[in-house]
């Protein structure tokens, strides 16, 4: 259930969570940043490799953050149910933007690796742009509502399939009488 009967709550973790991984993820793009040509040599011996490695590297740092909070805030608007809009969103900003960019900039403008980068990097700041604002303007009382509602009806549903009348069943079957008629009158 959204938030363990706490919608506000949600919300705050929400927000907690992308602080979250922001910190952490900057703290790896600054030691990124601080030893390109180190972590470059970790994986080439190659001078002219190590050299196009660290050079992309303070871009694909900053995509990193970005992605970072993509998928926190991808994991918040599953939660609020908005998923299809997240992944449609997703193929449309890849496909449709950072793909041709990244093209467009590695080959036609020769950035080579960089460029390549770069053009998922825009892709990537456009979709956190609207994932963001899902999350943002999102009425997580109203998700709430709709959720408990939800929930209600599937054990009024496993409780009838039982043909149980206990008290639970009492009491669920009450309060989905009783909750469109509280939103009524909010």
């Amino acid at each position: 259930m959204l938030g363990k009967d706490n919608p506000m709550q949600a919300k705050r973790f929400a927000t907690c969570c992308v602080v979250l991984a922001v910190s952490l993820v900057s703290s790896l793009a600054v030691i990124i940043n601080i030893f390109p040509f180190q972590i470059a040599g970790m994986f080439t011996k190659d001078a002219a490799t190590i050299a196009m490695i660290a050079d992309t590297l303070p871009v694909l740092s900053i995509f990193v953050v970005l992605d970072a909070v993509h998928g926190v805030n991808a994991g918040n608007v599953r939660a609020l149910g908005r998923q299809k809009v997240v992944s449609v969103s997703t193929l449309l900003c890849y496909y449709a933007m950072g793909l041709p960019l990244a093209l467009i900039f590695g080959f036609q403008m020769q950035m080579s690796l960089f460029g390549f980068w770069l053009g998922y990097l825009l892709a990537m700041s456009l979709l956190d742009v609207i994932v963001t604002y899902l999350v943002v303007t999102a009425d997580w009382v109203a998700k709430f509502k709709g959720t408990a509602v939800e929930v209600l009806k599937l054990v009024e549903t496993d409780l009838e399939e039982s043909k149980n009348e206990s008290p639970m069943h009492q009491l669920t079957s009450k309060l989905l009488q009783i909750l469109p008629e509280a939103e009524k009158h909010n």
